[in-house]
């Protein structure tokens, strides 16, 4: 099933509004599936290589996993996903030949938690924390010592992790880490290339756009979701531009083969954030039955980043409510009733010369 699309928008001032000068074409598939990581050894569970975060073996919830520590400078690392807030997360090792460490980071890649070591040269076994927001973070396992027999390369050390949810436990909807090439995730038209590359995926504008005037390339796929929360970090290539990413839910495309008046544009109806990682200001859009509405005008953010490094952002759909969290810190909240449900939509935008948009660790879930 093929249902994707890209579009420019153009941007005007503090109080943007989508207009109809759109450019709008087809591009992308939703794959129905995907395994979250490669099939691994039996008596593995994250063979090498595994030593960076792009690496990292996906860690289920509640099921322990073996792995080997080969010589002194081994560091294995693991994914974790947390899909919801106010989890406390447990990590476990439940088997280990030597003094083992466990370090926790986040999606910036700083440490969050760290096993405290013991008397006798020793290290805990569990590490426990609160992330601040849902999402992948990573667990690392290294030795504790650096001599010759820090390590037991024949001997598994067995890891576990145990979240504990305020309530019941929010169930995986979609899921991808963008590791396999995929036609599914590409396609190329006027405005914008959308493509999976090097474990991620990419939203890359073709066309720049002017100060006061952005250009806009989004992707959605077929899906139509009402109450979820969708987690994904967001980074773009460049440093220093004036540029950022837009990212949708509740999107209501027009049907492929309806014609357009001038003032359409091929989204009927949505929500859009859009992020200017350059001054650090955020915006949030409504498009209903084809009519955009500024809903929360260009704010300051303190909590996002700029340039090229990583957003984590999160938003919760829920009812009328809908929720945007990015890096840990709640920046809006609303109440709109206006759209139900629809489709999720990814993009990038440029006040300046075109800019390329990575997504990574998107993740979707439900309540139970």
């Amino acid at each position: 099933m093929t249902s994707c699309c890209q579009q420019r928008a153009v941007l005007r001032g503090g109080a943007s509004k989508l207009l109809a000068v759109l450019a709008l074409l087809l591009t992308l598939v939703l794959p129905s599936a995907r395994p979250s990581t490669p099939a691994l050894a039996a008596d593995d569970a994250c063979p090498e290589a595994n030593n960076t975060y792009q690496q990292a073996c996906l860690l289920p919830p509640n099921v322990g996993a073996n792995s080997f520590l080969s010589s002194t400078d081994d560091i294995d690392f693991f994914r974790i996903e947390v899909l919801d807030f106010g989890v406390t997360a447990n990590v476990e090792l439940t088997q280990s030949p030597r003094p083992y460490r466990m370090t926790i980071r986040d999606w910036e890649g700083t440490e969050i938690a760290a096993a405290a070591p013991l008397p006798n040269d020793d290290v805990q076994r569990t590490v426990q924390f609160k992330p601040k927001a849902p999402g992948s973070y990573y667990v690392l396992v290294d030795p504790l010592f650096d001599d010759a027999d820090a390590v037991s390369p024949t001997e598994p050390y067995t890891l576990t992790y145990k979240p504990v949810y305020p309530g019941p436990t929010p169930k995986i909807i979609y899921s991808a880490d963008f590791r396999q090439p995929s036609r599914e995730f590409s396609g190329t038209k006027e405005w914008g290339t959308y493509s999976t590359r090097d474990g991620k995926y990419q939203v890359e504008l073709l066309n720049g756009g002017q100060p006061g005037s952005a250009a806009v390339a989004v992707a959605w796929w077929p899906d139509s979701y009402r109450d979820f929360t969708m987690v994904a970090d967001v980074r773009l290539t460049v440093v220093g531009q004036e540029a950022g990413f837009a990212i949708g839910f509740r999107g209501l495309p027009h049907d492929a083969g309806e014609k357009l008046r001038d003032d359409q544009v091929d989204l009927r109806s949505a929500y859009i954030v859009l992020a200017n990682t350059s001054n650090l200001q955020l915006e949030l859009l409504r498009l209903v039955d084809d009519k955009p509405d500024v809903l929360t005008p260009w704010r300051a953010v303190r909590s996002m980043r700029t340039s090229d490094q990583i957003n984590h952002v999160v938003v919760r759909s829920l009812g009328a409510q809908h929720i945007v969290n990015i890096n840990g810190e709640e920046v809006l909240n609303l109440n709109d009733p206006s759209l139900p449900e629809g489709r999720l939509i990814l993009g990038a935008l440029s006040f300046g010369d075109p800019v390329t948009v990575i997504y990574d660790n998107l993740l979707v879930t439900s309540p139970s």
